[in-house]
């Protein structure tokens, strides 16, 4: 990467794409928002909203209209993030992990495959995951244990799998295995393979954060799938998850500005009401700078994502290092603004069942799924060349 680089050009709108950010911005304000103190209390993704979005083919944003998606740009899709985040962040990332299921098997998957797995995935009556991560695997997946053995002209998978977003809910899964397991990330390759196969374990984990999301470990005990099951080609699985990670990355840009202004609004619209010491709160140059200096974060997380977002339409191989500064950028912003945001409130925001305290503990996964600060600081030295 280098600064003489010449900048992503980040494309308007076109109508359709403006129909689909104005429907996420109408769900998060009428659904989402509303219901998220609910989902979180019962610790249930809505499926019904899961639905809507199907619907809409916001299930494969960037999937052409042709195969059931909506035919987005990744700059409009992160519109789209961004939107129903500010909703409901635990919703905006079940969608994601749901776009990476589709994505990948759309990318990397053969006609048969397209058919077979796209219609359920995109309706949303089959919901994704991608499942990567391990007990022992998670920065470093060359140190991936799950084997895929060759069986009967199919593969048996053995292995446990953790931390996987949207499973024991999810029916569908796109999951990484050894199938050289003496060649590092060069052995590894992509599976699609349904939960209700015999040998798949799913159990769910209880979250500090998000409490609406599933989240959950999957235990492979000889699962045994055919031999079409692989996505792309033996050796790829590797090549698949990165780019399946890194768009995720970009995505989380938008995760992260969505929960960061749902804060920094939250904040606005009280110290605008609550007096002290005979003043409006807002009326204190102290606070009004505190508040500037948040909404600037906001839109720096932002733009971070929107120029990654750019640089993956562009298929320009520089998206690797700006996906990493976005995923980077983004949890950071979204932890001081939320934060900030609470403390502007006082006690009043720390009392459920203000959302203030929900956006905090929500604000907390955007600085650790998909690759922690130090994962993103890493690949992004490697970027720069």
């Amino acid at each position: 990467m280098s600064s003489t680089a010449r900048p992503p050009v980040i494309a308007a709108p076109s109508p359709a794409e403006e129909t689909a950010v104005e429907f996420a911005r109408n769900l998060a304000r009428d659904v989402l928002g509303p219901g998220a103190a609910d989902a979180e209390a019962r610790q249930e993704l809505p499926r019904p909203v899961m639905s809507r979005l199907g619907a809409e083919g916001l299930t494969g944003m960037t999937l052409p209209k042709s195969a059931g998606g909506a035919g987005l740009s990744h700059v409009a899709s992160l519109a789209v993030f961004d939107a129903l985040a500010y909703g409901d962040m635990a919703v905006a990332f079940a969608l994601l992990c749901q776009n990476s299921a589709a994505r990948s098997i759309w990318l990397r998957g053969t006609t048969a495959q397209h058919e077979r797995w796209l219609p359920g995935l995109l309706s949303a009556k089959d919901i994704g995951a991608y499942a990567i991560t391990e007990p022992t695997a998670g920065s470093d997946p060359g140190s991936m244990e799950t084997l895929a053995t060759r069986s009967d002209g199919g593969w048996t998978l053995d292995g446990v799998k953790t931390l996987i977003s949207n499973v024991p809910l999810a029916s569908t899964l796109v999951l990484s295995a050894k199938t050289n397991a003496d060649a590092g990330t060069r052995g590894m390759s992509a599976f699609i393979v349904s939960a209700d196969a015999a040998g798949v374990d799913g159990v769910p984990l209880r979250l500090h954060g998000s409490r609406a999301l599933p989240v959950g470990q999957l235990t492979l005990r000889g699962v045994r799938v055919p031999g079409d099951a692989v996505l792309g080609a033996e050796g790829e699985g590797f090549k698949i998850a990165l780019d399946a990670v890194n768009w995720a990355r970009t995505v989380w840009a938008a995760l992260a500005a969505g929960v960061a202004q749902a804060s920094l609004d939250g904040a606005i619209a009280y110290v605008r009401e609550r007096e002290q010491f005979g003043r409006k709160i807002a009326d204190f140059q102290a606070v009004q700078f505190q508040l500037a200096e948040l909404a600037t974060d906001v839109e720096t997380a932002r733009l971070h994502g929107y120029r990654a977002a750019a640089l993956f339409d562009a298929d320009d191989p520089a998206q690797i290092g700006a996906a990493a500064m976005a995923k980077l950028t983004a949890g950071e912003v979204a932890v001081r603004v939320t934060s900030k945001a609470l403390e502007l409130l006082g006690g009043v925001g720390y009392v459920v069942p203000s959302p203030l305290e929900r956006y905090l503990r929500q604000a907390r996964m955007a600085q650790l799924a998909d690759g922690t600060g130090n994962i993103q600081r890493l690949v992004i030295a490697r970027s720069l060349g």
